[in-house]
């Protein structure tokens, strides 16, 4: 039996500013008590944590890095994985809610549908994962202009297949510090969620939510962590 504690990364000013983020990679709040807190819950459960995993994004690496550091566990193994990485949000990244409505009357629609998308960026764009160079690896054909949750859960899947079911048939435990729709995602594997449901379900910045998953039956039941 293993242990998945998913964590939606800390706030950052973008989150305060009700600004779509996407890949922009925005640098999290000082405040990080929440976090810290739930590094402090782990070990009064005596959760061992074998594996950190990230998105490659600095809010996501940070959050993880404080969560590990109130357990005194920062020599615990990190992969960082670009297939963590929030939806790209195309032509409306950077803009605030209200920006985006002027442009997109319907981003409301947009944003809780599973496969539409604003418009797509051009790839000199600024916000083009292959402007930037820890993406240099990858095919540019394999990163995206714009997504929708549909794209987000196809390669979240990859991930999962080739680099998280083998963690877990070792067993170990496994903190993932991700972002919203990379962890509706894995929810949707796991808990073999509709779409509806995963349109719906909603974490919180700071919050957990956790996944004991038997590798043998493929079996994962969800709970809080407290």
């Amino acid at each position: 039996m293993s242990k998945i504690i998913l964590v939606r990364h800390g706030d950052s000013q973008w989150d305060q500013e009700n600004r779509f983020i996407g890949w922009a990679d925005v640098p999290l709040l000082e405040q990080k008590d929440v976090l810290k807190s739930i590094g402090n819950v782990l070990i009064n459960n005596n959760t061992d944590i074998d594996i950190v995993i990230t998105s490659v994004l600095e809010r996501s690496i940070v959050s993880a890095w404080t969560i590990m550091n109130s357990m005194y566990h920062s020599w615990i193994k990190e992969i960082h994985d670009w297939r963590l990485n929030p939806r790209h949000y195309g032509a409306v990244q950077g803009l605030t809610y209200q920006e985006a409505l002027l442009k997109y009357p319907n981003i409301n629609e947009i944003n809780a549908s599973w496969d539409q998308t604003a418009n797509p960026i051009a790839i000199d764009h600024r916000y083009h994962p292959s402007q930037d160079r820890r993406y240099a690896s990858i095919p540019p054909e394999n990163l995206p202009s714009v997504e929708s949750l549909k794209d987000v859960y196809a390669r979240v899947e990859l991930f999962i297949l080739d680099t998280l079911l083998p963690i877990l048939e070792k067993n170990e435990n496994v903190l993932i510090v991700a972002h919203h729709d990379s962890i509706r995602s894995i929810l949707k594997y796991f808990q073999k969620l509709s779409i509806e449901d995963t349109i719906k379900f909603n974490i919180n910045p700071s919050q957990a939510v956790v996944l004991e998953y038997d590798y043998n039956t493929g079996v994962s039941t969800q709970s809080t962590l407290e």
